[in-house]
């Protein structure tokens, strides 16, 4: 007669301590390479770019425009951040900010040399590929002359005639301009000095120095400002990507003061305003609150209230905000003396007295900035 077998388990042995150790050596020193073409995951997006068009086998994009690093001295090549990599092949416009932005397919970075590797002075390290191109600039390329150009960078403001005649140069050859920086947007904290000029000057030795400083909306067309001492890089970065893609770029109306973590104090009527720029010795407590000129509620914000966060006043280097030059009524003399009144509880005039005596400090970074200066000019110590 015939019987069926009964199926019998039978139970695993436990893996032994060498099995463990072969098990884990075989799982982390697998080729990466193998594993990325014939992964379960590869095979799903290469299904995933054929569905939607894509052709694989076609040559990758490769920027027409490129800058390479060079070793400074030999060496050997040493660890590479990859998130600085990723983030510097994002700016080069590889990748988006927000929805809706073109992608440059070419861009991106090229890496010469492993770590580790040898490296002599003047081989390349990296190079930066993008579909646009670096015409001048003095920090970054080793060129002399200026190129036409769609968007210049522009930075500092016009103090002699070599720099006036380096602006209309700019002028002439480039489409748009970009003022950078607080000098170029107001003038800065070189605004504050008027010279007592020498009416011989010898220009075959040095350039002819002007009186004052001129932002550089007085001497050329500007495009687009990007004030701050330094300005925020991911506004910068932003605004140039805006400008050679034809878009309006994002609006930093708000002002510091709103970006500002630190809170407002109900106390009785403060005491004498400071000029100091700090550090608070309240733990998270308005800096206005502590006596100190903090012009947060009076200027542009995008900084994030990087200055207040660590208990820094902030000194007004974003310029003024949307609301003081919304009107004639507005200034920062004015809305500074109401806001303090209004944190502290202090009298008015009494602010008042005390601000007017420090319009050196509210107006270090915009003294020769005619707009800003509209209601207090004459009151303001300029050297």
């Amino acid at each position: 007669a015939m019987t069926t077998p009964t199926p019998v388990a039978i139970p695993a042995a436990a893996p032994s301590a060498e099995d463990t150790e072969r098990q884990a050596v075989t799982f982390t020193d697998f080729d990466l390479d193998v594993r990325l073409h014939t992964s379960t995951q590869q095979i799903a997006v290469r299904a995933l770019i054929a569905v939607q068009g894509g052709d694989l086998a076609a040559p990758l994009p490769i920027g027409a425009h490129f800058e390479t690093v060079t070793a400074p001295r030999g060496g050997t090549m040493g660890d590479i951040d990859a998130m600085a990599v990723a983030l510097t092949v994002w700016r080069l416009g590889a990748g988006r900010a927000r929805q809706g932005e073109r992608v440059q397919f070419g861009a991106g970075v090229r890496i010469h040399r492993r770590p580790g590797e040898p490296v002599a002075a003047g081989e390349p390290l990296v190079s930066l590929l993008s579909e646009h191109d670096i015409g001048f600039s003095s920090l970054l390329v080793d060129r002399r002359s200026i190129t036409p150009s769609d968007v210049v960078l522009m930075s500092g403001c016009v103090r002699n005639a070599e720099e006036l005649r380096l602006a209309e140069e700019v002028a002439r050859t480039s489409r748009k301009i970009v003022a950078v920086g607080t000098c170029a947007v107001y003038g800065g904290v070189a605004g504050l000095r008027r010279l007592e000029i020498e009416r011989s000057q010898d220009e075959d030795v040095l350039p002819r120095v002007f009186a004052e400083a001129r932002p550089l909306d007085q001497v050329m067309s500007v495009e687009m400002y990007v004030p701050g001492c330094p300005p925020p890089t991911g506004i910068l970065f932003e605004t140039v990507k805006a400008l050679m893609e034809g878009v309006q770029p994002l609006r930093h109306d708000a002002t510091v003061c709103s970006e500002c973590d630190r809170r407002v104090a109900r106390r009785g009527p403060a005491r004498a305003v400071s000029s100091s720029s700090g550090p608070a010795s309240g733990e998270g407590v308005c800096l206005l609150n502590e006596s100190l000129l903090c012009l947060g509620p009076v200027t542009r914000g995008g900084c994030n209230a990087s200055c207040p966060s660590v208990g820094t006043v902030c000194s007004g280097c974003r310029g003024p905000s949307d609301a003081v030059l919304s009107s004639q009524l507005h200034s920062l003399y004015s809305d500074m003396v109401s806001c303090v009144a209004r944190t502290t509880g202090a009298r008015r005039d009494k602010v008042a007295a005390q601000v007017e005596g420090m319009l050196d400090v509210v107006y270090t970074y915009t003294a020769c900035d005619p707009v800003a200066m509209f209601k207090v000019r004459g009151k303001v110590p300029r050297g």
